[in-house]
């Protein structure tokens, strides 16, 4: 029953869902706010002075009803907010003949409180004539009434109402009224935008003041007192008497007549008694705790304690001494020198190759110990065991070689060939051809000759089988045509590799991975034959 109303009900749901979506759409406006109404033909400049007055950003063309909404802007005048509307061109036909969008601007009017902008073209390069223009602002004052009117001629930079000629400027002046203000004003140049703007917003602001003098008047009230506010009073709900509650404390102070400020003199106002910042210094001696007698606080040291003069136990000379430690500290820091230095043997009697060596040992020393210290701290980050060894000088390190070790001794090796030497085996055939090839193997190198190893006949011995060489590591068809003249192009053309394959894998389109036979697939989480029809008896574990 309810989905065969909900059925007959589609239509006007879909079109509530549409106005719903239409009033989303609609711009936050404030009715009650200061409120700055423009309006007019099509291409007059309405937008063009919406950008110039307010901080928002209105689509503007050369053609008809670029605007097809309101669009709200807001602008400071006097220290208040102000709000602008922008709303779309309004063609002189009946209001049968008006289309939605021409509605819009219609409604405003209609609706806001505010001060109306009715913005003619006298150029006409908007493409309607004055006389059209003058005929819609007569269609449109009915919707005027009650509302301040500034009727504002634009493009003044193209033409003025003085080069208007005589019919066109008696058309213009059949437009005055008792609440009309005539303003002139070009969008391109901004002159005169200022103005008009000023203008607007002082005719609305009397406007408002005199709606409000107007209704204290009605009310029987004299408008300096607030017009237009009421002031609630409070009326007693019972003849019950509430007293504040005082705390007891509070008012015994209060009777026997003392202050009840605190009173314990703060630091802040010693201090300003005592000459204010700057000039008083606290005393710390006030802070000491734990004296037998608090008197003793500002005691000064005294010469004699004990039946002994103190002076005794300080030496005179401890300034002197202490300065001669410091000049011996900093010399034996320019030498390099630590104090387990002085063990150390004496440089004298040395040659100068041992004194080099000497200060050799010590500087390794000082790294050493700097480097165990540093090691102890935790204000580094940790590195892995590779690298530790690798500082070291560990073979064991990961990416540490044999080769490496033996060329930073100095061993000119070929290491290649000792490769190959490794990776050559010899084959496996016959027990006494084997023992005939390590034969002629032993006699060849004991030296002798290729023709020494000749029977007598002249035939050759029989050559000793070929040894088979293991298989070379593959190389990339890239490396093996020198296809790169440095490692650095090397290393580029690999990383654009790399991210080539990462947006393959991750794209979308011809460039998608596809799905191979490695892939983890699940065919179906909900089986259809498996979920259809009528539970029969049995099992539905499966569901």
């Amino acid at each position: 029953r309810m989905c065969t109303i909900m059925k007959k009900l589609k239509s006007s749901l879909e079109y509530l869902e549409q106005v719903r979506q239409h009033l989303a759409r609609l711009p936050s406006i404030d009715p009650n706010t200061r409120t700055l109404l423009v309006c007019g033909f099509p291409n007059v400049g309405k937008s063009s002075f919406m950008n110039k007055v307010t901080r928002a950003d209105v689509e503007v063309q050369p053609y008809a009803f670029t605007t097809k909404s309101l669009f709200v802007g807001h602008c400071d005048y006097k220290y208040l907010r102000w709000q602008v509307i922008d709303t779309p061109g309004i063609l002189d036909h009946s209001l049968e003949e008006r289309n939605t969008i021409e509605m819009q601007s219609v409604t405003a009017l209609v609706h806001l409180k505010a001060a109306i902008l009715f913005f003619i073209d006298l150029s006409e390069l908007c493409g309607y004539s004055i006389k059209e223009q003058v005929s819609l602002f007569q269609n449109l004052k009915p919707l005027f009434e009650g509302k301040p009117l500034v009727a504002v001629f634009n493009k003044s930079d193209q033409k003025t109402l003085d080069q208007c000629n005589a019919q066109e400027q008696a058309m213009v002046k059949a437009m005055e009224g008792p609440n009309v203000q005539f303003v002139t004003c070009s969008t391109l140049t901004e002159e005169g935008v200022s103005g008009l703007k000023t203008v607007a917003c002082d005719t609305l602001l009397n406007h408002r003041v005199s709606a409000k003098v107007s209704r204290a008047t009605k009310s029987g009230k004299d408008a300096d007192e607030l017009a237009g506010i009421h002031v609630a009073m409070p009326q007693p709900r019972d003849r019950v008497e509430r007293p504040p509650i005082i705390p007891a404390s509070v008012q015994t102070r209060m009777a026997a007549g003392e202050t009840l400020k605190t009173q314990r003199k703060l630091q802040k106002e010693v201090m300003q008694e005592r000459g204010g910042a700057g000039v008083y210094s606290m005393d710390y001696r006030e802070q000491y705790l734990g004296l037998r007698d608090e008197e003793w606080k500002f005691d000064t040291i005294p010469e004699i304690m004990d039946g002994k003069n103190i002076l005794d136990y300080v030496d005179p000379e401890i300034e002197q001494m202490l300065e001669a430690l410091d000049r011996e500290e900093e010399e034996r820091a320019e030498r390099g020198e630590d104090d387990d230095d002085m063990e150390e043997l004496n440089d004298d009697g040395l040659t100068e190759v041992e004194r080099e060596q000497l200060k050799a040992i010590r500087r390794k020393r000082a790294t050493l110990r700097f480097d165990s210290e540093l090691a102890k701290s935790r204000n580094h980050p940790v590195m892995p065991r590779t690298v530790g060894a690798g500082r070291r000088g560990d073979l064991s390190a990961r990416g540490r070689s044999m080769e490496e070790h033996l060329d930073e001794l100095g061993f000119e090796e070929s290491i290649g060939g000792r490769k190959r030497a490794r990776s050559m085996s010899e084959a496996r055939g016959r027990s006494r051809e084997r023992k005939n090839n390590s034969m002629e193997v032993e006699g060849g190198a004991r030296g002798e000759s290729r023709g020494e190893s000749m029977d007598v006949d002249g035939r050759p011995t029989k050559r000793l089988r070929s040894t088979s060489r293991g298989r070379s590591q593959s190389v990339p068809r890239d490396e093996a045509g020198n296809a790169y003249k440095d490692k650095e192009q090397k290393a580029k053309a690999r990383n654009l590799a790399k991210d080539k394959v990462k947006r393959a894998m991750k794209g979308s389109g011809k460039f998608t991975a596809k799905k191979g036979e490695a892939d983890r697939h699940v065919p179906d989480f909900k089986p259809k034959h498996l979920l259809t029809g009528k539970r029969g008896i049995g099992k539905t574990d499966r569901r």
